[in-house]
């Protein structure tokens, strides 16, 4: 008998005994029929291995799409990140850049008080002096009363 595994001898065994064999017919089924039970035996084997491999590449692959998926969302993040930044760098260079009018127009206005203080200085200084009339509105007001305020 050539080399054979115990797994296969008890299953030849066992099925000689579920078809009611025995002695002289049980060894003679053994015999004739151990290695088909053997090669069963390993075909069942490497289906089971070709299985196992085909789940682990099949896990792998998986483990595969998430760290991909991961990448992708990594990327998305770091460019909505550099826009956010770049939305608020633009914010802050208008920012300044109206500050900066503003301070323009500001020095401008001094600027334009100064000169025009210059200029009249002493016509300036007589308007202070200057009792304020109130504006005349033709609509409420009596003329009358307005030119008795105005003497």
């Amino acid at each position: 008998m050539a080399k054979t595994s115990v797994s296969s001898m008890q299953r030849a065994m066992d099925t000689g005994w579920k078809l009611r064999l025995k002695d002289a017919e049980l060894a003679k089924f053994i015999e004739e029929n151990e290695p088909k039970f053997a090669a069963e035996i390993e075909r069942e084997e490497r289906r089971e291995e070709r299985q196992m491999e085909r789940e682990a590449k099949t896990e792998a692959e998986a483990e595969d799409r998430q760290l991909q998926m991961q990448m992708k969302q990594m990327e998305i993040d770091s460019q909505k990140q550099a826009r956010e930044l770049e939305m608020q760098k633009e914010i802050e260079e208008k920012r300044l850049a109206h500050e900066l009018e503003m301070k323009k127009l500001e020095v401008e206005s001094v600027r334009m008080d100064d000169s025009k203080n210059e200029s009249t200085g002493l016509e300036w200084i007589s308007n202070k002096l200057k009792p304020k009339l109130p504006v005349f509105d033709e609509k409420t007001d009596d003329m009358d009363s307005y030119l008795q305020r105005f003497e």
